[in-house]
Parts: structure tokens; sequence; C-alpha cells
């Protein structure tokens, strides 16, 4: 499984990616996705715990990832840690000038959410996640069903 440790007992605040997180380094993505790029990622993103309902998201204006302090707190680790990894993915491709939240697309056929999800769906399946928590892990409130299934297949997962 997943060799991370978790900081989740916090103030909103503004921290760095490893006073939270610490072991992503040893992450598939941070390996074979980030590579070079992982060191100075870990050292100039700025993670922002808020008061807020919902996850965690990239910020597309100056790339910061916001996660939201309940979640942070009470979230499955083994969420908190792919979808750090996700957010991560998004921090890239906002430093590539990519738009994160380009609106000609649907959430699930946006090409910077698929890319995301098709790297942390690979994370997951590394640290052995079965197909049901994949499913399980894509499923998330602002899609329907059958959004969720068409995402699924696009990702290879049904």
């Amino acid at each position: 499984m997943i060799q991370i440790e978790i900081l989740r007992d916090i103030e909103c605040g503004e921290y760095s990616l490893e006073e939270i997180f610490k072991g992503l380094e040893n992450s598939w993505i941070a390996k074979n996705v980030l590579k070079h790029e992982f060191n100075e990622i870990r050292k100039n993103v700025k993670i922002r715990i808020v008061n807020c309902d919902g996850y965690m998201w990239t910020d597309d204006l100056d790339g910061s990832i916001y996660i939201c302090r309940d979640y942070l707190r009470k979230g499955k680790k083994v969420y908190l840690y792919l979808d750090i990894l996700h957010e991560l993915i998004h921090h890239f491709q906002w430093k590539k000038g990519l738009d994160l939240f380009d609106r000609r697309y649907s959430y699930v056929d946006r090409p910077t959410e698929v890319e995301a999800y098709k790297y942390t769906l690979e994370e997951a399946k590394q640290i052995g996640l079965s197909k049901e928590e994949i499913l399980d892990y894509l499923k998330v409130e602002w899609i329907s069903d059958e959004e969720w299934i068409k995402l699924a297949k696009k990702l290879n997962v049904l």
C-alpha cells in the first residue's frame, strides 16, 4: 500500500507540500511523470488549507493547490494521496500554460482532467487498488452516472 504521512490536524493557512504530505517522492507519478520537475514543484507549490465544502483543486491563476480543511481531516487516506498527486499533475499542466478549466469541454472530456486521471489511476494500480476501488474513486458528485461511466470507459476501467 502507500507509504505516506499526511498531517491532518492543521489550521487554515498556507503551507509547503512537505509540511502536509511526506513521502510523495516515492510515488509512481513523481518518479515516472513529473520526474525531474517534482523537486521544483515540491519546493515551490503552495498548499492552501481553507474552510470549504469539497475536496481540493488547483488555482488556475497562481498554481496553488487548495485543500478543504474537513476533507484533509476526515477524507480517506488513499483518496487524499491520489488527489494530491492528481492536483500536482494539474500544477504541472498549469506551469506548461495549459487551460485547466477549458470550458469548451465537459469535465469528463477536458484534456487536462483526462490526463490527470490517467496518471492518477496508474498510481492507484501501482498501490494495489482493485477495479471496484478505482471506480469508487472516480465517482464524484459533480458528474452524473452517465458521465462517470463515460469517464471510466475513457480511462479503460470499464
